[in-house]
């Protein structure tokens, strides 16, 4: 029972952006308490049941976690679209001898 609990606790914690490392530590102690359980139980019943239960929402808790982090791994690394085609910026010095020279020939045009 305590595994099934754990491992649920990990698949919605898992879902939650600031909780997956902790979803992941909590689907493993689930694991090993539901694997732990299964080899000691012989009979078929409801212990066996909830067991298996365990493990399947523990590997869901670790899939979808990796999931997430992975997909937030990639969008954190991934270059801005408007870097893309001017990858170094102008100097300041250049810029300002640009705006000089616009405000100069705008004043000789009378």
């Amino acid at each position: 029972m305590a595994a099934m609990i754990m491992a649920l606790v990990a698949v919605l914690c898992a879902f939650i952006t600031g909780w997956r490392i902790f979803s992941i530590v909590v689907a493993a102690a689930a694991l090993v308490v539901a694997l732990f359980v299964l080899s000691k139980v012989r009979h078929k019943g409801r212990s066996r049941t909830m067991s298996f239960i365990a493990i399947l929402a523990a590997l869901l808790a670790f899939g979808s976690s990796g999931y997430f982090l992975s997909s937030a791994a990639e969008k954190t690394s991934q270059v801005p679209p408007e870097l893309h085609d001017n990858p170094v910026a102008e100097p300041e010095e250049v810029t300002l001898d640009r705006l000089r020279q616009s405000m100069d020939s705008t004043q000789n045009v009378e």
